[in-house]
């Protein structure tokens, strides 16, 4: 074989070579766009106490924004939209007085952005010392669970369901009600 062969086999086997790893290169770095704003939903109860957040908030811990598609609350496998305003009804069922919180709902493509935060249901900002209470009886009720679907911008589907409740043991009752007990 003449030397001009031999060039011409190995610049055809490096550009095959410069080819799959350009096409490889590619593929992960489009995966690499589809995690950099990938949503990551969060449902946790919030009990900070007088003056603080008090309640359920829905969060986005992941690095993009995420379209909410369907939410709903489940109560003992009963299932209440959450697309619109469920929680006077959820409430009732419950045995929670609803004058003490402020609700919010989720419309089907609302979308959250990445580091933020809103209050599914709050308690309100007047200050009603039995409202305190009624936070407590709705967090330390373990039948309530939140079910979110949501997606990312790729359009990568993704659901949530937690319930969303505290032990008793984890509340700090003097620092909620903003009183000593000695």
């Amino acid at each position: 074989m003449s030397s001009d062969k031999i060039l011409s086999v190995c610049a055809i086997i490096i550009s095959v070579i410069a080819l799959f790893v350009s096409i490889w290169q590619g593929v992960v770095t489009r995966e690499h766009n589809k995690l950099s704003v990938k949503p990551n939903f969060l449902v946790a109860p919030i009990l900070q106490g007088k003056g603080g957040k008090n309640g359920i908030y829905l969060s986005n811990a992941g690095l993009g924004p995420g379209i909410i598609s369907e939410a709903k609350l489940v109560i003992n496998d009963e299932e209440f939209d959450l697309k619109k305003n469920s929680w006077p009804e959820v409430l009732k069922k419950i045995n929670i007085k609803p004058i003490c919180f402020s609700t919010s709902w989720l419309p089907a493509g609302s979308a959250l952005k990445s580091s933020k935060e809103v209050p599914l249901i709050s308690i309100t900002r007047g200050d009603l010392g039995a409202c305190y209470i009624e936070v407590m009886k709705l967090i330390v009720n373990n039948d309530l669970k939140i079910k979110i679907n949501y997606s990312s911008m790729y359009g990568e589907q993704d659901v949530i369901l937690t319930n969303v409740s505290m032990e008793k043991d984890d509340f700090n009752f003097s620092k909620m009600l903003g009183v000593s007990f000695q």
